[in-house]
């Protein structure tokens, strides 16, 4: 359908935007979603969307600077573009520029409101940056918004123990392990036998 459009009217941004979000968010098509976001920037687009979804592209492409140039591009577009603001986020903490992350998870909280997503992703990391005490105090919110989560209480466990809270790192450890979550041998071993 987006093609049809496209091949009629071959300046309609929306055509392209939508077409690259089908192809790589529903087919995983993330080469094809490149050459539709490419043209939106050649078209020299003020949709903030666009520059959102296209660093998520980046992303999918393991190309985390250009991820970043685009994430930065919607925000100069929309400051109040909380989403640009957590993608951005995501991507400075999987380039280990945890200062940069956490400003952002902030940022995005500023806006809207602390969100589960934001939440998960701060939590996450302030714990790489070893920022435990921060981190276990996510978690702990976390926690209460997701009683039931293995991957969270595992986290939560390691949180704890680096700030010192050995008592609940165990408690969290034995709850992640009851609702599923597989440990490590290593890691178990560590923290019951503080």
């Amino acid at each position: 359908m987006w093609s049809d459009v496209i091949n009629k009217y071959p300046t309609v941004e929306v055509a392209y935007k939508n077409r690259g979000n089908y192809y790589g968010k529903e087919l995983g098509k993330v080469d094809e979603a490149y050459k539709d976001y490419m043209v939106l920037k050649r078209m020299n687009s003020k949709d903030t969307k666009v520059y959102s979804n296209m660093g998520n592209v980046y992303g999918m492409r393991q190309q985390p600077d250009s991820a970043i140039w685009c994430y930065n591009k919607a925000i100069a577009l929309d400051p109040n573009n909380e989403e640009a603001y957590i993608n951005r986020g995501i991507t400075y903490s999987m380039m280990k520029q945890f200062a940069n992350a956490i400003n952002d998870f902030n940022s995005a909280e500023k806006i809207k409101g602390l969100s589960l997503s934001i939440l998960q992703n701060r939590a996450y990391t302030l714990l790489a940056a070893g920022r435990y005490s921060e981190s276990a105090k996510d978690y702990q919110e976390l926690i209460r918004l997701k009683p039931n989560d293995a991957l969270t209480y595992y986290y939560s466990a390691l949180a704890q123990e680096g700030s010192g809270n050995i008592a609940l790192s165990k408690q969290h450890l034995q709850q992640a392990i009851s609702l599923g979550y597989q440990v490590d041998e290593a890691t178990r071993t560590r923290i019951i036998q503080k």
